[in-house]
């Protein structure tokens, strides 16, 4: 079992692993599939030197259950990269 798990989660956790014969691993496995899915996702998307007509006929919106709906749009996606852009040239990095 991960040790970074939240200590209350543990034994919930445990019972989980045990009803379904499962290993920590399996268990981590599952439960980090969608968020793997959406990262890997999310990297195969050409978001360098997209117009915003090509980015609105992409899928970025992903739904997780219990947690709700992960999205972005074209103008975040701008910002975010001028952030990071200002960032690693201020700070004189390379990527």
């Amino acid at each position: 079992m991960r040790k970074r798990r939240n200590p209350k989660l543990k034994s919930v956790i445990h019972n989980i692993i045990k009803d379904n014969e499962i290993t920590d691993e399996q268990f981590d496995e599952i439960t980090e599939s969608p968020y793997k899915f959406t990262k890997e996702t999310i990297e195969k998307l050409s978001l360098q030197e997209v117009t915003e007509e090509e980015f609105d006929k992409l899928e970025t919106n992903f739904m997780y259950k219990f947690i709700g709906k992960l999205y972005t749009n074209y103008r975040m996606v701008k910002v975010t990269q001028n952030r990071v852009s200002t960032f690693l040239n201020k700070n004189k990095w390379k990527k």
